[in-house]
């Protein structure tokens, strides 16, 4: 048997790499070696063996006693097949076997059916359910949200809160104010356009203001 190489200095060096002691190691390492030596088959010695198999199959296959040996094998094979096959309790049993094979799956057939139907009835059932409960749930949001809303408008207090934001004084005074404020910058502009154009032109922005008052 042809040997098979072995690196026991790498196997060592990865062994005491994961904590192994060293000495430890170096005899895994050697039985490890016989152990491949001895017992592993290289493809050289599969080779061999191969060879040696097919000269001996030859040589069995061209004994004269063995192929008889065969022949009288096949023909016994062959007998009892035939034998078996004309047998009456034979095919009875096939026929039973074979009824009993379709009973069952007619009854599996039926029974699985069955449980279709149901699995569906269930569904629809489920689905009315969760269909009913959903239209409830809406209606409830909505007559909960009118209820809201009624309540809302007639509360003395919102009414009071818009009536009083109306009539503040306050907002009255922005507004003069805001209204002041846009008189001064027309003002200011005119006495601006007096200044910087003849009278012609004002003539002109006279009557551009008079025809948008009239517009207006």
């Amino acid at each position: 048997m042809n040997a098979v190489l072995f690196d026991t200095h790498a196997f060592v060096k990865r062994l005491t790499a994961v904590g192994m002691p060293e000495a430890q190691a170096e005899v895994l390492a050697d039985e490890q070696a016989r152990l491949i030596d001895e017992r592993l088959a290289t493809k050289t010695d599969l080779r061999e063996l191969g060879v040696s198999v097919k000269a001996q199959i030859a040589e069995l296959a061209t004994k004269s006693d063995v192929k008889a040996d065969i022949a009288e094998f096949a023909a016994k094979v062959k007998a009892s097949i035939a034998e078996l096959a004309t047998k009456s309790d034979v095919k009875a049993d096939i026929a039973e076997l074979r009824s009993g094979a379709k009973a069952d799956i007619a009854e599996l057939r039926s029974g699985a059916k069955a449980d279709v139907a149901e699995l569906k009835s269930g569904v629809k059932a489920d689905i009315a359910e969760l269909k009913s409960g959903v239209k409830a749930d809406i209606a409830e949001l909505k007559n909960g949200v009118k209820a809201d809303i009624a309540e809302l408008a007639t509360k003395s207090g919102v009414k009071a809160d818009i009536a009083e934001l109306a009539t503040k004084s306050s907002v009255k005074a922005d507004i003069a104010e805001v209204k002041a404020d846009i008189a001064e910058a027309k003002a200011d502009i005119l006495k601006w356009m007096f200044g910087t154009i003849g009278f012609q032109t004002l003539v002109l922005l006279g009557a551009a203001v008079a025809l948008a008052k009239a517009l207006h």
